[in-house]
């Protein structure tokens, strides 16, 4: 049978009653058998001492008779039992006997409290009497020659009372236990209402569709309530596991992003930062919790940072000794009334449009001016200027002249998005430096001689030089190609060549008018022009050093400019070199 929680609690009270009620019963019967035993005990003691005065008179040698006649009186006077026993042990005299029945009497020496009144003066004990056949407690006290004078009453007072007493308990606690009854089911009803209300909450979930099932022994309203607690508790783990996931994807999105996340509530006091956020605000402490204008003193942040708790905005801004270019874009958290800054760092970003912008503005100007000559002058053949073979020298002549230079700039177009690209193929190798020297200088000594420019070369030390046999030369004549243009006529240009521990250095020297120290950061950019007007008219790109940077570094090498005095500049580049051919570079040249 299945009991409802309410009446399990009021079963659970009426026992509790029970149990408490029978322990309080017996322990109340037995304090009271003991103070009435107590009692009785005391007023025997009485009693035997005043027996013991009355026999005072009386010896050893007094006759049986006697010592009865007093016993009754005594007995009769204080409503007890008196006995007079002998040291012998033979009964002289016995309140509750007649004469003969003393005479015929058996020997009370062996009798508890004769024996230890006799040691001691004093004894006593409760059992039950075969003479008067009921229980009896007996007090007995040492008479000296005469003997022992014992006093007893019958228990039954006892009995009596503890019978009485046991029934007031018994009607008391059936009262009590009417009362507790009533007080237990109207605890119990009032207890369990807001119980079952929840039982009846949680049965209504544990009907509905998708509930996981969950058993805990017990089919009440406990049960339910239980199984409720762990449906809760199997949704609470699945939730919290769902979050830390989720926090793990969040912590390792927010870690890993190039945008820096700033999270700030709506006094602007940090909430979250990433790290790239850290990077991009060169920030040295943790910044969460921390006012955002004491982490970044930037204006136009902080402002970009208000207006973004209403709407959303961006903007750009310089920051940092280098004045990095910052775009930062902001939302408006609408739950936490915070704000959301997303920081990128654009500097390189804006760099290289900038590059880009300059780069198309460029080539269109490069391109534009040898295409508008070429037209032209097929135009003006085509009108009549083919029949004068002077006029159609000359205009051809220019044709040819601007598609050369149409051709250079092309190849080197595409010779530079090669190297950009990494497709431009080169075979690294060890080469002998004099020979890579000569090669160059041999190529650019027709235009010196034309310009009437004195090409020398230093003495060059046997050595080798790593790297690829037609970039090297590429980089040499280009740089002393640009020595001898911009030299005037009659000037001088030097090449020279030395190995310097595991380095090979190449300068080429001129005494032409150098270049301002306002060009010399810009010198290898790409269409970049110390002198345009002059350089379009030596017929230069613009594109020579930007190649010869790139072919330097491709080969692990450096690139540089420094001015001479008292006029010229020396473009150098350095490359790995050896003085000698030990069996390390025959080793790293095969692996080549």
């Amino acid at each position: 049978m299945k009991l409802r929680l309410r009446s399990r609690l009021f079963l659970v009270s009426i026992g509790l009653i029970g149990t408490v009620g029978a322990p309080t019963g017996l322990f109340l019967e037995t304090q009271l058998r003991r103070v009435l035993t107590e009692q009785i005990e005391l007023r025997l003691s009485h009693a035997a001492a005043l027996a013991r005065e009355a026999l005072a008179d009386l010896d050893a040698t007094a006759d049986p008779p006697e010592v009865d006649r007093v016993a009754d009186a005594l007995g009769e006077a204080g409503r007890v039992r008196v006995t007079v026993v002998a040291r012998s042990g033979d009964l002289l005299g016995d309140s509750e006997l007649p004469l003969s029945g003393v005479l015929a009497a058996e020997k009370h020496d062996r009798r508890p409290e004769v024996v230890e009144a006799l040691d001691s003066g004093f004894g006593r004990s409760v059992r039950f009497s075969t003479t008067v056949g009921t229980a009896m407690l007996y007090v007995a006290r040492s008479h000296g020659d005469l003997g022992v004078v014992r006093v007893a009453t019958p228990l039954s007072q006892v009995e009596e009372s503890v019978s009485q007493l046991r029934a007031v308990l018994l009607l008391g606690a059936g009262f009590g236990l009417l009362i507790a009854v009533i007080i237990s089911a109207l605890a119990s009803h009032v207890t369990t209402r807001p119980l079952l209300s929840l039982v009846e909450r949680a049965r209504s979930l544990s009907e509905e569709p998708g509930a996981p099932e969950h058993s805990s022994g017990t089919h009440d309203e406990l049960g339910f309530v239980a199984g409720s607690l762990d449906r809760l508790a199997h949704e609470l783990n699945v939730s919290v596991s769902a979050l830390a996931a989720e926090r793990d994807r969040r912590d390792a999105v927010l870690n890993t992003m190039g945008e820096g996340i700033v999270a700030m509530d709506e006094d602007l006091r940090v909430q979250l930062l990433n790290p790239a956020a850290r990077e991009v605000l060169d920030l040295q402490v943790a910044g969460e919790g921390r006012m955002l204008v004491e982490l970044c003193r930037v204006p136009d942040l902080i402002e970009l940072a208000q207006k973004a708790l209403s709407k959303t905005v961006s903007d750009e801004f310089r920051l940092g000794q280098n004045l990095r270019t910052i775009a930062a874009s902001g939302t408006p958290l609408r739950a936490t009334k915070g704000v959301l800054l997303v920081l990128r760092d654009v500097t390189e970003v804006r760099r290289l449009e900038a590059i880009r912008r300059d780069f198309v503005a460029n080539i269109s100007h490069e391109l534009r001016t040898p295409v508008s000559v070429i037209r032209a002058n097929s135009e003006t053949l085509l009108s009549g200027a083919l029949n004068d073979p002077k006029q159609a020298r000359v205009f051809a002549a220019g044709c040819l002249r601007h598609a050369e230079r149409l051709s250079s700039l092309l190849s080197d177009l595409l010779d530079l998005s090669r190297l950009e690209a990494d497709a431009y193929h080169m075979a690294v190798e060890w080469l002998p430096l004099s020979a890579t020297v000569e090669s160059a200088l041999s190529s650019i000594a027709p235009l010196a001689q034309k310009r009437a420019i004195e090409l020398t070369l230093q003495a060059v030390p046997s050595g080798l030089v790593r790297g690829d046999t037609q970039a090297i030369n590429q980089v040499l004549v280009n740089l002393l190609e640009n020595a001898v243009k911009y030299t005037p006529e009659g000037g001088h240009v030097e090449l020279c060549a030395r190995i310097s521990g595991k380095q090979a250095r190449f300068e080429v020297r001129d005494d032409g008018p150098g270049v301002s120290p306002k060009h010399r950061a810009r010198l290898f950019e790409r269409f970049y022009r110390a002198d345009a007007g002059r350089s379009r008219a030596m017929g230069g790109t613009g594109l020579g050093l930007s190649i010869v940077k790139h072919l330097v570094s491709n080969m692990g090498g450096e690139v540089g400019m420094s001015p001479v005095e008292p006029h010229g500049c020396c473009f150098w580049f350095h490359l790995p070199g050896a003085e000698s051919e030990p069996q390390e570079v025959d080793t790293q040249a095969a692996s080549s």
